[in-house]
């Protein structure tokens, strides 16, 4: 698979893409994600691919894909099928920024919650919050020792955060 990675039609350069797989590997085979860096054109190869389905993921900071999933923090592409043998050329990704949200979380006496777990749904198109969960936000939702959190690489939307004990799944 390969294509060139842009923003605002320019090349992105120094950009790692991942292909995800979606799919358990076979045992004895390397479990980690097929990566590429982009060169100063903002190409990438990535080689090598056994049969599947993937979905592509640039862990680029303040960053989402164009197109592909409105479901995701980050830019995580559509999914796609690969057959044994297949070349895939023009696999082209466009970056565009992702929103932010950030705050500070703090108790009843204005002092810094440290290392306060924060969590954020989004509304799907049906109206229904879902939660992020995902290892790649772990950091980001999670308090620093100011009490600050952030959260970037957001698709536009309607959002919940909250912060603080739970109960019976409240």
């Amino acid at each position: 698979v390969s294509g060139h990675v842009t923003v605002k039609g320019k090349p992105a350069n120094g950009v790692t893409g991942f292909l995800h797989p979606q799919q358990k590997m076979e045992s004895g085979t390397n479990d980690t994600a097929p990566s590429a860096k982009t060169n100063e054109n903002g190409y990438f190869p990535i080689t090598g691919l056994p049969a599947g389905r993937y979905v592509p993921i640039s862990l680029t900071p303040g960053y989402i894909m164009s197109k592909g999933w409105t479901d995701y923090t980050m830019a995580r592409g559509a999914a796609f099928d690969i057959a044994e043998g297949e070349i895939i050329e023009n696999f082209d990704i466009e970056l565009i920024p992702g929103g932010v949200i950030t705050g500070r979380v703090t108790d009843s006496n204005g002092r810094p919650l440290v290392e306060e777990r924060v969590r954020l749904w989004w509304f799907d198109k049906n109206g229904t919050p879902q939660e992020f969960s995902t290892r790649v936000l772990d950091k980001m939702l999670t308090t620093d020792d100011r009490g600050v959190y952030r959260i970037f690489g957001l698709r536009e939307g309607r959002y919940i955060l909250s912060a603080g004990a739970y109960s019976n799944g409240q």
